[in-house]
């Protein structure tokens, strides 16, 4: 169930441009870890939210909902974005909220997404050009993971990130630099190979007299600085022959061991094998205990849990593979399950994990790189069981009949289908059911549509009716036209007020003729483009109205 940012902080006060993102909001869970440190809010919004806004709500929280304590607020955004949005486009509007976010998470992490060129050869495909050195190799399975959070997991987009390397360019700050270490080392070795020549002269002198003192070129290059470390006779001494030996070995039997390492057979390494169980969905059969949502604190390692799924989605990713995430419950709480499966997997498993399904799952709880909150990953086995929750009934040897229901078509207050509530009541052994929503009467054909002929069972129709007051004068700013002759009321709506950069997305028009409308014409259009929230406030257009409408071409 979702419910309004602000009807969860009642009390929060926000300042104006605040509290307008807030509005947006929708909570669909708030949970806390077990030493009650930290918050998560999980919220969903039909338009996208700069990071700044989340962060400034999330220390509002802190602020006013727990002064004094030391708590993290964690909020877990998820944008459910029109058609119109694309991999390409969204990231251009977004960057700069991805490139806040990294900042705060890691500024290794920020300054390489900063500097990467990004391109979409393919809509879904994201190519990043990193430099070629081992910062990069290392952070860019990082970067990925990231990318595939915010475009898949938060804004739902499918998503296949490449990563390539080149040869960072050398400026010239650099070059110096390494000219002026270079020279530092050559003076150091310089003053290091006068010294060596100087005690060997002397060491050589004070055992053999000055008659067989060699060549000081000759000491300098065997001897000074210890670069070479040889005896009398020019050999390399057996000491520095074991180490070499022992180097090679290990270096050999190092990459003996990785080419002969053998596996044993059925070793599921992350893999996907369907097991003879017919109950078994996913990986391996497995039996034991159950542990509840709410007893899971941290990373415990593995864990079998019982629940049912609650939503689910799936997003391709590179590598021929896809993620599958859904939560999870058992009535206790609530926890995110994310799986990695490859393309041919995906029809199969899907088969059984869908919404409202029971499962059995055995996997790992892992903390969430970027939001700290706690999931269930490296699943081993999913088993299919029964529905055990227990179905509430109404026991009463008098039926009630309740006379006042609003349904979600009530606007800021039901939240119940009609279909569910006549349904639920009828099985409960009620003989009657009101329907009075606010201001309309949309539900009563699904409340109808319930029931059969010979159903022992009545919906009582009502409604809380509004009074206008039709006094007020509806035309303002009169100036004497003349509205007798013919006449064209048009009005065009548009993606903002630039008329050279912005879109138009609806044209409307009628013609009057003697006080009556006698043609009329009114067309959304297809800007190609999202329609920023603001218009969206002000126009009531939404990108779902104008997806098949015909550009302005046609």
């Amino acid at each position: 169930m979702e419910k309004k940012f602000l009807d969860v902080f009642p009390n929060l006060k926000l300042k104006e441009n605040l509290l307008e993102w807030a509005d947006m909001l929708r909570i669909t869970r708030v949970s806390c870890n077990a030493a009650k440190t930290r918050v998560w809010v999980r919220v969903v919004s039909d338009r996208w939210i700069h990071k700044k806004y989340i962060i400034a709500l999330e220390e509002e929280i802190r602020k006013q909902c727990f002064p004094g304590m030391n708590m993290v607020i964690t909020i877990i955004e998820r944008f459910l974005l029109s058609e119109q949005y694309t991999p390409e486009n969204f990231y251009g509007l977004y960057r700069s909220s991805m490139e806040l976010e990294l900042k705060n998470f890691s500024i290794l992490e920020f300054n390489l997404f900063k500097r990467a060129e990004v391109s979409f050869p393919e809509p879904d495909v994201f190519h990043m050009v990193l430099p070629d050195t081992i910062i990069a190799k290392e952070k860019s399975e990082l970067l990925i993971e990231y990318l595939q959070k915010v475009f898949c997991e938060r804004a739902g987009m499918n998503l296949k990130a490449e990563v390539e390397y080149q040869e960072p360019k050398e400026s010239k700050y650099r070059r110096n630099a390494e000219l002026q270490i270079q020279q530092e080392v050559e003076q150091v070795l310089k003053n290091a190979g006068k010294t060596g020549v100087m005690e060997a002269e002397a060491g050589i002198q004070e055992k053999h007299g000055s008659q067989n003192v060699q060549d000081p070129g000759t000491l300098s290059a065997m001897d000074a600085g210890g670069f070479e470390n040889r005896n009398k006779k020019g050999t390399v001494p057996k000491d520095a022959k074991k180490m070499e030996k022992t180097a090679d070995v290990s270096g050999t039997e190092k990459k003996s061991w990785n080419a002969d390492k053998k596996y044993p057979k059925n070793d599921y390494r992350g893999s996907y094998r369907k097991d003879p169980n017919p109950d078994v969905v996913y990986g391996r059969d497995f039996e034991g205990d159950t542990l509840t949502l709410e007893s899971i604190s941290g990373e415990m390692g593995e864990v079998q849990i019982r629940g049912q799924v609650v939503s689910v989605e799936q997003r391709e990713i590179r590598n021929e593979k896809t993620i599958l995430m859904f939560p999870f419950t058992d009535f206790t709480d609530t926890i995110m399950i994310k799986m990695f499966l490859r393309n041919e997997q995906v029809p199969e498993v899907t088969e059984h994990i869908k919404k409202g399904a029971f499962l059995k799952i055995k996997g790992v709880t892992t903390i969430d790189r970027y939001d700290s909150e706690l999931t269930i990953g490296s699943i081993s086995g999913i088993k299919k069981i029964g529905d055990f929750t227990v179905k509430r009934m109404d026991t009463s040897p008098q039926k009630r009949v309740e006379l006042h229901c609003h349904t979600k078509m009530s606007d800021m207050d039901g939240v119940t289908d009609a279909k569910a509530l006549v349904k639920r009541a009828y099985s409960w052994g009620h003989k009657a059911i009101a329907i009075t929503d606010h201001g309309v009467v949309q539900a009563f054909c699904d409340a109808d549509h319930m029931l059969k002929p010979d159903d022992d069972f009545k919906v009582i129709y009502g409604c809380e009716i509004y009074l206008v007051d039709d006094t007020k004068t509806i035309a303002t700013n009169v100036k004497g036209q003349d509205l007798d002759s013919d006449f064209v009321v048009f009005d065009i709506e548009t993606t903002g007020f630039n008329p050279d950069k912005c879109k138009i997305i609806e044209i409307g028009a009628v013609k009057i003729k003697d006080g009556v409308i006698v043609d009329r014409f009114s067309e959304f259009v297809n800007p190609k483009v999202p329609i920023p929230y603001r218009i969206t406030e002000l126009t009531s257009i939404t990108d779902d109205m104008v997806i098949d409408a015909p550009v302005i071409e046609e």
